[in-house]
């Protein structure tokens, strides 16, 4: 039963996604009768991205009344896809496609709150869609748009209605009171995880766009690389499921971004510009399964709107593609683009620095399966641990050994919990004292309890009682 409820639940997603993902095929040869009809579709997709959140409460609703609110959008939009077909109007399709999408939110959340696995799950779903928009290219496929593509576009809206119909809806957590974040600083780490989504994918589509889609009327792309780029993604959403969120991860996505345009000019028009391409997608694949697990994440220690924070990965992607695509419109040349880059570039900097700290917030960065985590996961709230470390400049090494020192545990019991040797556990304690402007670890326990908003007194309390215990009851400098 519960298999047969994920088949309709991620069958349902895919048609929602593959009419997203058609409003990607401009400059494809495959799709070139779709091209009129596009911009229409990313209205529609966004509008009815954002929609869905607002409506999720609604969708949420058990019984037949919750299946008849997940099915008549999808009817209505499968209506509206042909009455656009048959008359040739792109703001009907668009208006379909914004109706089809409304249980986006609703597919989304019942992944987050029934599969252990979100990542793999996700991977699947995303590469069954890029496989099918992938076919034609790959086959040389030329598709009638009239008679193929939207009469199929409409199938797909109906068939997602039916299979939100027949999904049944999880309950959300009702533990609001183990919430970890206050509203204010869960509106700030979303503020701060949408920025770094944004730039990521502008400047992904900035790649897609000027260095891809326009080289590739001149240099055609092989074949192989579309043929076998979907198996990245469940590849890369087992991987993130084993290995965890770990901000390095997207630190080097976006690092790739940035480069890339000037490691492909050399290589123009020969294989190693394409397998740059293929690593640019694949890239992009890293990043959005990322960004959506981390989004499902921060949903655990904050009370925001679920809904919101559930489409919002998927909504930054749109919007980056569709504004890249408006501005190499309205201002070609190179001008224009060398400043875009330098202000894409210049934010860079800002979210290196503040993407420890959203992550942390958000909980995630303690998802990391290995053991050497554990123990500082154990020690103290990864909320204050990630303020302090904000604060001072801490980096995630140190954040471990800080963690430890709260616990009170000894150089040697550092070193064979992390893995790493006692000298080097003394490297990090002498870091961790210069950049906090501590002479000792007493004064940093003060400093941390202090800064963390525990009080001087327990503070106190705990650095007087480390003698007691026999650990390193002199506490030296490291």
């Amino acid at each position: 039963m519960i298999l047969l409820q994920r088949f309709w639940n991620s069958t349902g997603l895919v048609c929602v996604l593959f009419a997203h993902s058609l409003c990607l095929r401009e400059g494809v040869p495959a799709w070139d009768g779709l091209e009129p009809y596009i911009p229409m579709l990313l209205a529609g997709a966004m509008i009815g991205a954002l929609t869905s959140a607002m409506l999720l409460p609604w969708l949420r609703m058990r019984g037949i009344r919750g299946a008849a609110m997940r099915l008549l959008p999808g009817m209505f939009a499968a209506f509206c896809c042909i009455c656009g077909a048959y008359w040739k109007q792109p703001s009907l399709v668009a208006l379909g496609c914004a109706c089809a999408s409304l249980p986006l939110a609703f597919f989304l959340e019942n992944i987050r709150l029934s599969c252990h696995m979100r990542g793999y799950y996700l991977g699947c779903v995303l590469a069954v869609v890029v496989l099918g928009g992938m076919l034609p290219t790959v086959f040389n496929l030329y598709l009638d748009v009239q008679i193929v593509v939207l009469p199929g576009l409409a199938l797909l809206f109906a068939f997602s209605g039916l299979c939100a119909a027949l999904t049944p809806a999880y309950a959300p957590e009702q533990a609001e009171h183990e919430y970890t974040l206050d509203r204010k600083l869960s509106w700030e780490t979303l503020t701060y995880l949408t920025s770094i989504a944004l730039v990521f994918f502008l400047l992904n589509a900035v790649m897609d766009w000027l260095f891809y889609r326009m080289h590739a009327r001149d240099f055609p792309i092989p074949q192989e690389v579309y043929l076998y780029l979907w198996v990245v993604y469940p590849l890369v959403g087992y991987w993130l499921d084993r290995r965890g969120t770990d901000m390095r991860v997207l630190l080097c996505c976006l690092a790739f971004v940035i480069m890339a345009p000037l490691v492909t000019l050399p290589f123009e028009g020969n294989v190693v510009y394409w397998l740059l391409y293929a690593l640019d997608l694949s890239v992009r694949a890293v990043a959005l399964l990322y960004l959506q697990l981390v989004f499902m994440q921060l949903l655990k220690t904050s009370d925001l709107p679920s809904g919101f924070v559930l489409v919002l990965p998927w909504l930054c992607f749109l919007c980056s593609f569709t504004a890249i695509r408006d501005f190499l419109q309205i201002f070609p040349g190179i001008v224009p683009f060398y400043c875009l880059m330098w202000v894409l570039t210049a934010s860079f900097s800002f979210i290196a620095s503040r993407v420890q700290y959203a992550l942390t917030l958000a909980g995630t960065i303690t998802i990391a399966s290995s053991s050497e985590h554990e123990a500082a996961e154990d020690a103290y709230p990864a909320v204050a641990l990630g303020l302090f470390s904000s604060k001072y400049g801490i980096s995630k090494r140190e954040q471990d050994v800080l963690a430890l020192i709260i616990a009170g545990n000894e150089t040697s019991e550092m070193a064979q919990i992390l893995n790493i040797s006692e000298n080097t556990v003394k490297s990090h304690v002498r870091q961790l004292l210069r950049k906090t402007g501590t002479r000792n670890r007493i004064l940093l326990l003060a400093l941390f309890f202090r800064e963390s908003g525990h009080g001087e007194s327990q503070g106190e309390e705990m650095t007087s009682a480390a003698p007691a215990t026999g650990r390193e009851s002199s506490l030296p400098l490291t």
